[in-house]
């Protein structure tokens, strides 16, 4: 007698069949009308990497009995693929849900906030973070997937001290550590380049923005 042996997942190591007899012969074949040996004895080595058939007989006192078939079953693994984008973020993005190809894994790293939803939380603060997603499916078969997710430090946006001025001051161009950036407020005559006219602003406080 012989049964197959329960399903494997790709990757798996497949184990050797093995039947059980009365004393007699145990031949293994490749196909069903038995012309294809492949080999005898039990345990029986079949050396597939896929989805296979095989037939094993007993022969006893001369006699060759009836097949039986034995089957191997390969499952293919779930996608784990962690879809992109994900990032590079900003420590002031708000919460991000990443995604994978297939639905119902589990999320791991640092950043996720959510090992079901796959939150993932820029405030973490900057650098390079290993995120893993992990799933099973139905059939039982596992598969995972990692990604580097990157979190970019903010600009520096700070202003450098200028004024106060006199209303009738000629214009001067503002200045801010990291450059590229875009001017507005009262007075701001070039938002580009920050150029203030203290005549156009008039006499008061008044708040200027920098954003880059």
């Amino acid at each position: 007698t012989a049964s197959s042996p329960p399903a494997y997942c790709q990757g798996d190591v497949i184990g050797d069949l093995t039947a059980t007899g009365s004393g007699g012969t145990l031949t293994w074949y490749g196909n069903a009308l038995l012309t294809n040996q492949l080999g005898t004895g039990s345990p029986f080595s079949s050396g597939t990497t896929s989805n296979a058939s095989y037939w094993v007989t007993e022969t006893l006192n001369g006699c060759e009995g009836p097949a039986t078939k034995v089957d191997i079953t390969l499952n293919g693994l779930p996608d784990a693929t962690i879809q992109p984008p994900y990032g590079p973020y900003c420590e002031n993005d708000t919460l991000q849900d990443l995604s994978a190809a297939s639905a119902g894994g589990t999320w791991s790293g640092t950043g996720i906030t959510d090992t079901a939803q796959g939150i993932f939380d820029p405030s973490t603060g900057t650098g390079t973070y290993s995120i893993t997603y992990s799933v099973t499916d139905a059939k039982g078969c596992s598969n995972a997937d990692t990604v580097n997710v990157t979190v970019k430090d903010l600009p520096d946006a700070t202003i450098t001290a200028a004024g106060p001025w006199c209303s009738g001051a000629p214009s001067t161009a503002l200045s801010a550590t990291t450059t590229g950036g875009t001017w507005t407020g009262a007075g701001i005559t070039n938002g580009n380049t920050g150029s203030f006219s203290p005549g156009a602003a008039g006499a008061g406080t008044h708040t200027i923005t920098y954003t880059v």
